[in-house]
């Protein structure tokens, strides 16, 4: 009887210290500079949009494209850059930031782009 006791007791501690060591956030380093990654998302997020108009048929052609471009421009392979992707959706706190930077971005560049159309006429 004592031996199951201890066995018993054995089991909780174990599973105890699997699920405390389990917990412990891992440390992921960016994979490139903050400002690079904001970069690179908004023209991940362009390109994206730009495909958006296009039919069904040439869609996902026309995003390749695109993306390849985005990641020439960024000095990056297509390989690359998925991991870059990856790495940051290991740190979806950061990821979440960046996107934030990132799509603020973006509509300042496009509330400039609309008041200057506004000026113009």
């Amino acid at each position: 009887m004592k031996s199951f006791y201890y066995v018993s007791l054995f089991c909780i501690l174990l599973t105890t210290i699997i699920q405390l060591s389990s917990c412990k956030k891992k440390s992921v380093e960016l994979p490139m500079e903050k400002q690079k990654i904001v970069s690179l998302l908004e023209d991940i997020y362009l390109a994206e949009s730009m495909a958006e108009g296009a039919s069904i048929e040439i869609k996902d052609s026309i995003k390749s494209v695109y993306l390849k471009q985005v990641a020439k421009n960024h000095h990056l392979s297509l390989e690359k850059m998925d991991d870059i992707l990856i790495r940051l959706s290991e740190m979806p706190d950061s990821l979440y930031a960046f996107q934030g930077i990132a799509l603020d971005s973006l509509r300042n560049k496009q509330l400039k782009i609309t008041e200057n159309k506004n000026i113009g006429r």
